[in-house]
């Protein structure tokens, strides 16, 4: 799946809730980033189910939270309002352990592990 420039405006969280659908898109240092709208293959749907039932199960008992996307993540550069934030992003599958870092928005704050499945350009056939 490709990831394209959306555009070379500067972009904070306030203006991606106007124009960011629900999976795909992302922001890096105010540079907006959508993915090709497709949908996934099996094979990285299936390594993604993999990976979050292996790393649920290892981390069972534990004061964490094991979560896959879409969800937003707003990586602040200080204590900066959302609406300033400037990256947002969205990774395939990451762990938290700090519980407070959730809100109704998503995860304010860096994961504490993230992992994203490479999209092969030639899969096996």
């Amino acid at each position: 799946m490709a990831v394209l420039k959306r555009d070379s405006d500067y972009h904070t969280y306030a203006d991606y809730l106007v124009w960011s659908h629900t999976y795909g898109d992302e922001l890096i240092n105010g540079v907006a980033y959508s993915r090709e709208p497709r949908s996934h293959t099996l094979l990285h749907q299936t390594i993604l189910g993999e990976l979050l039932c292996q790393i649920g199960n290892a981390l069972e008992d534990r004061p964490c939270h094991v979560c896959i996307a879409p969800l937003d993540i707003r990586l602040p550069k200080s204590n900066e309002e959302d609406d300033l934030v400037d990256t947002v992003v969205q990774p395939d599958v990451f762990i938290v352990s700090d519980l407070g870092k959730f809100d109704e928005r998503g995860l304010r704050g860096a994961p504490e592990w993230i992992a994203e499945v490479r999209r092969s350009r030639n899969p096996p056939r």
